[in-house]
């Protein structure tokens, strides 16, 4: 599996974990189960995937509870969540297709670094949307706000 799909799979996975509400300030666990409907995905291949996410540190799998992702599975989503919707916003900024859109931003979200959305970015006018400067979560020193800053900006409310 090339390094890109890699962060794509890795996305939708945690994307989907922290929408059904396994993140660490909600101190909650997502069923297997649930999370396999979700993905719409079989229970087998869920498991396979989540002990994959554990050993790279971005989930904490419990027998019993579930699923739930760690603070460097959080700062996973929200670089890649944010870099997404710089992305997006430029490109609707200069007229892409729509239909583009989501395919390109997908590719570039995964394989630019957040210094190069930035330039982007600015080299586009600065264009409006979810452009507060990604910061992560030791930067920020305040734990729910970053959530809440998460939740919004990136719309992973389920």
């Amino acid at each position: 599996m090339r390094n890109g799909q890699v962060h794509r799979t890795a996305f939708r996975y945690l994307r989907t974990i922290f929408s059904l509400g396994g993140h660490p300030d909600s101190n909650n666990f997502v069923r297997m189960s649930e999370l396999s409907r979700e993905l719409n995905l079989s229970l087998p291949t869920v498991s396979i995937m989540t002990r994959r996410l554990e050993s790279r540190g971005l989930v904490v799998v419990e027998t019993g509870k579930g699923v739930a992702l760690t603070w460097r599975g959080i700062e996973f989503l929200a670089e890649n969540c944010w870099k997404r919707a710089v992305i997006e916003s430029t490109m609707k900024f200069l007229e892409i297709p729509a239909g583009e859109i989501e395919h390109v931003s997908d590719v570039m979200c995964f394989n630019l670094s957040p210094q190069a959305v930035l330039k982007l970015w600015k080299c586009a006018g600065e264009t409006p949307g979810c452009l507060k400067d990604y910061v992560t979560i030791s930067e920020s020193g305040n734990v729910k706000e970053f959530i809440k800053w998460l939740l919004e900006c990136c719309g992973l409310r389920k």
